[in-house]
Protein backbone atom coordinates (compact mmCIF):
# COMPACT_ATOMS: atom_id res chain seq x y z
CA UNK A 1 0.00 0.00 0.00
CA UNK A 2 1.69 3.21 -0.79
CA UNK A 3 2.15 5.57 1.75
CA UNK A 4 0.64 9.55 1.56
CA UNK A 5 3.83 11.63 2.92
CA UNK A 6 1.69 14.89 2.21
CA UNK A 7 0.22 14.19 5.80
CA UNK A 8 3.47 13.94 7.69
CA UNK A 9 3.71 17.47 9.52
CA UNK A 10 7.58 17.36 8.54
CA UNK A 11 6.32 17.13 5.22
CA UNK A 12 4.01 20.08 6.22
CA UNK A 13 6.72 21.90 7.50
CA UNK A 14 9.32 21.37 4.58
CA UNK A 15 6.63 22.57 1.95
CA UNK A 16 6.20 25.80 3.68
CA UNK A 17 9.24 26.44 4.59
CA UNK A 18 10.55 25.98 1.28
CA UNK A 19 8.43 28.53 -0.46
CA UNK A 20 10.22 30.77 2.05
CA UNK A 21 13.55 32.63 1.60
CA UNK A 22 15.81 29.84 1.48
CA UNK A 23 18.30 30.54 4.45
CA UNK A 24 15.61 31.50 6.68
CA UNK A 25 14.43 27.86 6.18
CA UNK A 26 17.40 26.56 6.20
CA UNK A 27 18.32 28.38 9.93
CA UNK A 28 14.93 26.97 10.83
CA UNK A 29 14.81 23.99 9.52
CA UNK A 30 17.25 21.75 11.60
CA UNK A 31 15.48 22.38 14.86
CA UNK A 32 11.69 22.03 13.52
CA UNK A 33 12.90 18.92 11.33
CA UNK A 34 14.55 17.29 14.48
CA UNK A 35 12.03 17.81 16.63
CA UNK A 36 9.39 16.76 14.80
CA UNK A 37 11.54 13.15 13.42
CA UNK A 38 12.36 12.49 17.10
CA UNK A 39 15.65 12.97 16.37
CA UNK A 40 18.78 13.71 18.60
CA UNK A 41 20.94 14.81 16.29
CA UNK A 42 20.97 16.57 12.82
CA UNK A 43 23.31 18.37 10.90
CA UNK A 44 22.60 20.14 7.70
CA UNK A 45 26.19 20.89 5.57
CA UNK A 46 25.52 23.40 2.64
CA UNK A 47 28.01 24.98 -0.16
CA UNK A 48 26.16 27.68 -1.70
CA UNK A 49 27.48 30.50 -3.66
CA UNK A 50 31.23 29.80 -2.70
CA UNK A 51 31.00 29.52 1.04
CA UNK A 52 30.14 26.91 3.32
CA UNK A 53 27.47 26.59 6.40
CA UNK A 54 27.19 24.27 9.39
CA UNK A 55 23.71 24.06 10.91
CA UNK A 56 23.51 21.72 13.61
CA UNK A 57 21.22 20.63 16.61
CA UNK A 58 21.71 17.84 19.31
CA UNK A 59 25.80 18.63 19.20
CA UNK A 60 27.80 19.96 22.33
CA UNK A 61 30.08 21.72 19.26
CA UNK A 62 30.58 21.69 15.90
CA UNK A 63 30.56 18.15 14.64
CA UNK A 64 33.37 17.59 12.42
CA UNK A 65 31.47 16.47 8.84
CA UNK A 66 34.17 14.11 7.61
CA UNK A 67 33.58 11.78 10.75
CA UNK A 68 29.61 11.76 10.26
CA UNK A 69 29.82 9.64 7.55
CA UNK A 70 31.40 7.16 10.45
CA UNK A 71 28.75 7.49 12.37
CA UNK A 72 26.02 6.26 9.95
CA UNK A 73 24.03 3.17 11.21
CA UNK A 74 20.29 1.61 11.33
CA UNK A 75 19.52 5.01 13.34
CA UNK A 76 20.54 7.17 11.40
CA UNK A 77 20.20 9.26 7.71
CA UNK A 78 22.64 10.72 5.57
CA UNK A 79 21.98 12.18 1.89
CA UNK A 80 24.73 14.37 0.14
CA UNK A 81 23.04 16.90 -2.17
CA UNK A 82 23.85 16.78 -5.84
CA UNK A 83 26.79 14.25 -4.86
CA UNK A 84 28.44 16.19 -2.31
CA UNK A 85 28.85 19.43 -4.24
CA UNK A 86 26.12 21.25 -2.29
CA UNK A 87 26.33 19.49 0.85
CA UNK A 88 24.53 16.93 3.17
CA UNK A 89 22.43 16.48 5.56
CA UNK A 90 23.16 13.56 8.90
CA UNK A 91 20.00 12.97 10.97
CA UNK A 92 20.50 11.10 13.93
CA UNK A 93 17.25 9.29 15.67
CA UNK A 94 17.03 7.48 18.91
CA UNK A 95 15.78 4.71 17.12
CA UNK A 96 16.09 2.89 14.22
CA UNK A 97 14.58 4.08 11.34
CA UNK A 98 11.20 2.49 9.95
CA UNK A 99 9.69 2.23 6.44
CA UNK A 100 7.72 5.21 7.11
CA UNK A 101 10.54 6.74 7.79
CA UNK A 102 12.71 6.00 4.85
CA UNK A 103 9.67 6.91 2.31
CA UNK A 104 9.13 10.09 4.04
CA UNK A 105 12.81 11.28 3.63
CA UNK A 106 12.80 9.60 0.27
CA UNK A 107 10.11 12.39 -0.65
CA UNK A 108 11.38 15.38 1.36
CA UNK A 109 15.21 15.19 0.58
CA UNK A 110 14.65 15.56 -3.22
CA UNK A 111 12.31 18.93 -2.58
CA UNK A 112 15.25 20.03 -0.25
CA UNK A 113 17.53 19.29 -2.73
CA UNK A 114 15.84 21.89 -5.61
CA UNK A 115 15.63 24.25 -2.88
CA UNK A 116 19.24 24.18 -2.51
CA UNK A 117 19.86 24.53 -5.87
CA UNK A 118 17.42 27.33 -6.68
CA UNK A 119 19.38 29.13 -3.52
CA UNK A 120 22.76 28.71 -5.69
CA UNK A 121 21.13 30.11 -8.93
CA UNK A 122 19.44 33.23 -7.23
CA UNK A 123 23.10 33.90 -5.36
CA UNK A 124 24.89 33.02 -8.96
CA UNK A 125 22.17 35.06 -10.92
CA UNK A 126 22.83 38.01 -8.12
CA UNK A 127 26.21 37.98 -8.23
CA UNK A 128 26.37 38.14 -11.79
CA UNK A 129 24.16 41.05 -11.90
CA UNK A 130 26.29 43.44 -9.70
CA UNK A 131 29.09 41.86 -11.71
CA UNK A 132 27.44 43.59 -14.63
CA UNK A 133 26.49 46.25 -12.91
CA UNK A 134 30.04 47.05 -11.77
CA UNK A 135 31.65 47.07 -15.05
CA UNK A 136 28.25 49.48 -16.07
CA UNK A 137 29.33 51.70 -13.24
CA UNK A 138 33.63 52.08 -13.46
CA UNK A 139 33.47 52.16 -17.68
CA UNK A 140 34.02 55.35 -18.64
CA UNK A 141 31.56 56.12 -21.24
CA UNK A 142 27.61 55.84 -20.94
CA UNK A 143 26.43 52.40 -21.06
CA UNK A 144 22.57 51.18 -21.12
CA UNK A 145 21.24 47.63 -22.03
CA UNK A 146 17.95 47.57 -24.06
CA UNK A 147 15.73 43.61 -23.43
CA UNK A 148 14.07 42.89 -26.32
CA UNK A 149 11.16 44.74 -26.09
CA UNK A 150 13.73 48.07 -26.25
CA UNK A 151 12.83 48.88 -22.47
CA UNK A 152 15.82 49.88 -20.61
CA UNK A 153 16.90 47.14 -18.33
CA UNK A 154 20.31 48.61 -16.85
CA UNK A 155 21.86 52.03 -17.22
CA UNK A 156 25.19 53.29 -15.53
CA UNK A 157 25.51 56.45 -13.75
CA UNK A 158 26.59 58.05 -16.83
CA UNK A 159 23.64 58.05 -18.58
CA UNK A 160 21.96 59.47 -15.68
CA UNK A 161 24.11 62.66 -15.40
CA UNK A 162 23.67 62.86 -19.10
CA UNK A 163 19.87 62.33 -19.04
CA UNK A 164 19.38 63.70 -15.52
CA UNK A 165 17.23 60.63 -14.92
CA UNK A 166 17.47 58.18 -11.81
CA UNK A 167 18.11 54.51 -12.29
CA UNK A 168 14.71 53.66 -10.91
CA UNK A 169 13.17 56.31 -13.40
CA UNK A 170 14.50 55.00 -16.29
CA UNK A 171 14.58 50.94 -15.30
CA UNK A 172 11.52 49.68 -17.65
CA UNK A 173 11.05 52.54 -19.55
CA UNK A 174 10.35 52.33 -23.59
CA UNK A 175 13.08 53.59 -24.98
CA UNK A 176 11.07 55.53 -27.70
CA UNK A 177 9.66 57.35 -25.28
CA UNK A 178 13.16 58.73 -24.54
CA UNK A 179 13.74 59.91 -28.33
CA UNK A 180 13.41 63.53 -29.75
CA UNK A 181 9.58 62.68 -31.46
CA UNK A 182 11.40 64.02 -34.65
CA UNK A 183 14.12 61.17 -34.37
CA UNK A 184 11.70 58.43 -33.67
CA UNK A 185 10.58 57.13 -36.91
CA UNK A 186 14.58 56.86 -37.23
CA UNK A 187 15.33 55.15 -34.30
CA UNK A 188 12.63 52.64 -35.04
CA UNK A 189 14.45 51.60 -38.12
CA UNK A 190 17.10 50.83 -36.01
CA UNK A 191 15.42 48.70 -33.73
CA UNK A 192 14.35 46.79 -36.43
CA UNK A 193 18.35 46.89 -37.72
CA UNK A 194 19.33 45.13 -34.11
CA UNK A 195 16.82 42.68 -34.30
CA UNK A 196 18.49 41.17 -37.84
CA UNK A 197 21.64 41.35 -35.95
CA UNK A 198 23.43 44.83 -37.52
CA UNK A 199 25.47 46.62 -35.42
CA UNK A 200 25.21 50.28 -35.66
CA UNK A 201 26.59 53.88 -35.11
CA UNK A 202 24.27 57.09 -35.51
CA UNK A 203 23.54 59.96 -34.29
CA UNK A 204 20.28 60.78 -32.03
CA UNK A 205 18.85 63.31 -29.91
CA UNK A 206 17.57 61.76 -26.59
CA UNK A 207 15.35 63.82 -24.41
CA UNK A 208 16.30 65.71 -21.02
CA UNK A 209 14.15 64.47 -18.24
CA UNK A 210 13.55 68.91 -17.87
CA UNK A 211 11.99 68.60 -21.94
CA UNK A 212 15.12 69.36 -23.95
CA UNK A 213 17.10 67.48 -26.74
CA UNK A 214 20.40 66.11 -25.78
CA UNK A 215 22.30 65.42 -28.80
CA UNK A 216 24.69 61.71 -28.32
CA UNK A 217 26.24 59.47 -30.61
CA UNK A 218 24.90 55.35 -30.13
CA UNK A 219 27.18 52.38 -30.76
CA UNK A 220 24.86 49.56 -30.77
CA UNK A 221 25.24 45.87 -30.88
CA UNK A 222 22.68 43.05 -30.75
CA UNK A 223 22.90 40.64 -27.75
CA UNK A 224 21.97 36.86 -28.07
CA UNK A 225 21.77 33.99 -25.57
CA UNK A 226 23.27 30.87 -25.98
CA UNK A 227 20.82 29.45 -27.77
CA UNK A 228 21.31 32.80 -30.48
CA UNK A 229 17.75 34.12 -29.19
CA UNK A 230 17.84 38.00 -29.39
CA UNK A 231 17.70 39.06 -26.27
CA UNK A 232 18.13 43.26 -26.24
CA UNK A 233 21.18 45.42 -27.48
CA UNK A 234 23.56 46.72 -25.56
CA UNK A 235 24.59 50.75 -26.64
CA UNK A 236 27.30 52.72 -25.82
CA UNK A 237 26.72 56.58 -25.36
CA UNK A 238 28.98 59.10 -26.17
CA UNK A 239 27.62 63.07 -25.15
CA UNK A 240 27.77 64.90 -28.09
CA UNK A 241 25.78 67.58 -27.73
CA UNK A 242 28.53 70.59 -27.26
CA UNK A 243 30.12 69.27 -30.68
CA UNK A 244 26.65 69.65 -32.35
CA UNK A 245 25.86 72.98 -31.01
CA UNK A 246 29.80 74.10 -32.31
CA UNK A 247 28.39 72.39 -35.41
CA UNK A 248 25.54 74.36 -35.93
CA UNK A 249 27.07 77.65 -34.84
CA UNK A 250 29.81 77.36 -37.50
CA UNK A 251 27.15 76.02 -40.27
CA UNK A 252 25.42 78.97 -39.40
CA UNK A 253 28.43 81.55 -39.58
CA UNK A 254 29.57 79.61 -42.89
CA UNK A 255 26.09 80.18 -44.59
CA UNK A 256 26.26 84.00 -43.57
CA UNK A 257 29.61 84.87 -44.72
CA UNK A 258 28.82 82.87 -47.80
CA UNK A 259 25.36 85.07 -47.96
CA UNK A 260 27.70 88.08 -47.53
CA UNK A 261 30.43 86.89 -50.24
CA UNK A 262 27.41 86.64 -52.99
CA UNK A 263 25.70 89.58 -52.18
CA UNK A 264 28.47 92.34 -51.65
CA UNK A 265 28.81 94.84 -54.89
CA UNK A 266 32.28 95.36 -54.79
CA UNK A 267 33.87 92.22 -56.92
CA UNK A 268 35.10 89.58 -55.02
CA UNK A 269 37.65 86.59 -55.78
CA UNK A 270 39.28 83.81 -53.56
CA UNK A 271 41.99 82.35 -54.55
CA UNK A 272 44.59 79.23 -52.91
CA UNK A 273 48.10 79.47 -52.20
CA UNK A 274 48.73 78.34 -55.75
CA UNK A 275 46.84 81.78 -56.97
CA UNK A 276 44.12 79.67 -58.49
CA UNK A 277 40.80 80.80 -58.53
CA UNK A 278 38.31 79.12 -55.94
CA UNK A 279 35.27 81.14 -56.37
CA UNK A 280 33.77 84.20 -57.42
CA UNK A 281 30.52 86.42 -56.19
CA UNK A 282 28.41 87.94 -59.09
CA UNK A 283 29.86 91.32 -58.50
CA UNK A 284 32.80 89.93 -59.81
CA UNK A 285 31.03 88.47 -62.88
CA UNK A 286 28.84 91.12 -63.49
CA UNK A 287 32.10 93.84 -63.43
CA UNK A 288 34.72 90.98 -65.55
CA UNK A 289 31.77 88.88 -67.44
CA UNK A 290 33.63 85.49 -66.18
CA UNK A 291 30.90 82.67 -65.26
CA UNK A 292 32.16 80.67 -62.50
CA UNK A 293 32.74 77.43 -64.52
CA UNK A 294 34.91 79.49 -66.72
CA UNK A 295 37.47 80.44 -64.23
CA UNK A 296 37.64 78.14 -61.42
CA UNK A 297 40.84 76.45 -61.13
CA UNK A 298 42.70 79.24 -63.56
CA UNK A 299 45.59 81.25 -62.39
CA UNK A 300 43.74 84.97 -61.26
CA UNK A 301 46.33 86.78 -63.01
CA UNK A 302 46.28 84.58 -66.30
CA UNK A 303 42.33 85.10 -66.51
CA UNK A 304 42.38 88.90 -66.14
CA UNK A 305 45.47 90.59 -67.46
CA UNK A 306 45.66 88.70 -70.79
CA UNK A 307 49.42 87.78 -71.27
CA UNK A 308 50.18 91.44 -70.58
CA UNK A 309 51.29 90.68 -66.95
CA UNK A 310 54.15 92.82 -66.16
CA UNK A 311 56.92 92.68 -63.28
CA UNK A 312 55.08 94.99 -61.00
CA UNK A 313 51.97 92.83 -61.12
CA UNK A 314 54.33 89.64 -60.44
CA UNK A 315 55.98 91.55 -57.28
CA UNK A 316 52.01 91.86 -56.10
CA UNK A 317 51.14 88.53 -57.03
CA UNK A 318 54.64 87.46 -54.96
CA UNK A 319 53.36 89.71 -52.34
CA UNK A 320 49.60 88.18 -51.66
CA UNK A 321 51.05 84.67 -52.04
CA UNK A 322 53.70 85.46 -48.79
CA UNK A 323 50.69 86.51 -46.86
CA UNK A 324 51.05 89.84 -46.99
CA UNK A 325 48.45 92.69 -47.23
CA UNK A 326 48.29 94.47 -50.10
CA UNK A 327 46.43 97.57 -52.04
CA UNK A 328 47.61 98.91 -55.24
CA UNK A 329 45.95 100.20 -58.59
CA UNK A 330 46.38 98.25 -61.87
CA UNK A 331 44.62 97.81 -65.09
CA UNK A 332 42.55 94.23 -65.57
CA UNK A 333 40.97 92.86 -68.56
CA UNK A 334 36.93 91.66 -69.12
CA UNK A 335 36.20 88.67 -71.00
CA UNK A 336 36.03 90.79 -74.07
CA UNK A 337 39.30 92.39 -73.70
CA UNK A 338 37.74 95.20 -72.20
CA UNK A 339 40.44 97.43 -69.89
CA UNK A 340 38.98 98.12 -66.32
CA UNK A 341 41.11 100.21 -63.96
CA UNK A 342 40.54 98.99 -60.91
CA UNK A 343 41.79 99.32 -57.12
CA UNK A 344 42.94 95.71 -55.89
CA UNK A 345 43.14 95.06 -52.39
CA UNK A 346 44.04 91.52 -51.06
CA UNK A 347 44.09 89.77 -47.79
CA UNK A 348 45.51 86.02 -46.73
CA UNK A 349 43.14 83.86 -45.02
CA UNK A 350 44.22 81.78 -42.51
Amino acid sequence: MKTDVSSFPVYEILTLFLEREPESFFRSMVDRFARVCGAVRIVLHLRIGGEEALHYWGFRSLPDPEKLVERSDANTYYTSFDDGELGFIYVEHSHYLSEQDKVLYSMVMPALERSIKLKKAQIELARSHRREHQIFETAFEAFTFVDEDFKFREVSSHVERMLGYSYSEMIGKPLLEMINEEDRPMVSEEIDRRRKGHKEVYEVRFLHKEGYPVWVQVSASPVYDEKGKFKGTLGILTDIDEKKKIEVEATRQKDFFENLFRMVPEALVVVDKEHRIIDINEAFTELFEFEPAEVLGLDLDDVLEKGKKGSADRKKTCEIMRGEEVEFEAVRYSKTGRPIYVLAKASPIY
